[in-house]
């Protein structure tokens, strides 16, 4: 069965303040948050055709990183240590608990956020 890929993108646009900076995301479904993380440069536009496949098992949930998509675009380096930053202060604004993490990074990326992140992921 041939499944096609859509341009649409149906969702609503949220904004949370992060650090001084809006950072946009969407969501679907409930319950556990499975957060989805794009590539660099790239935008949550990314995850368009995957969320509907996974948004029965869980609250997915999809920032646009700072600097990019509709985010805000602050005066930074945009390294690695930045892109954290962000990325943990939109978990914690969001009030985030037993998080999955989809991740389009490079390995790199991952394993930062996972080393650093541990108590956020449990």
């Amino acid at each position: 069965m041939k499944q096609e890929i859509s341009a649409a993108f149906p969702y609503e646009s949220k904004f949370i303040n992060v650090r001084g900076s809006k950072i946009h995301y969407i969501e679907e479904g409930s319950g556990d948050p499975i957060v989805f993380l794009h590539g660099n440069p790239t935008s949550n536009y990314l995850w368009r055709n995957v969320i509907p496949h996974l948004s029965k098992q869980g609250r997915c949930i999809a920032p646009d990183l700072i600097g990019m998509g509709k985010s805000d675009k602050p005066d930074l380096d945009y390294g690695f240590h930045d892109t954290y930053h962000y990325v943990e202060g939109f978990m914690e604004e969001m009030g985030l608990k037993n998080i999955t993490l989809d991740l389009a990074w490079a390995f790199i990326m991952p394993i930062f956020i996972a080393t650093i992140s541990r108590p956020l992921l449990l």
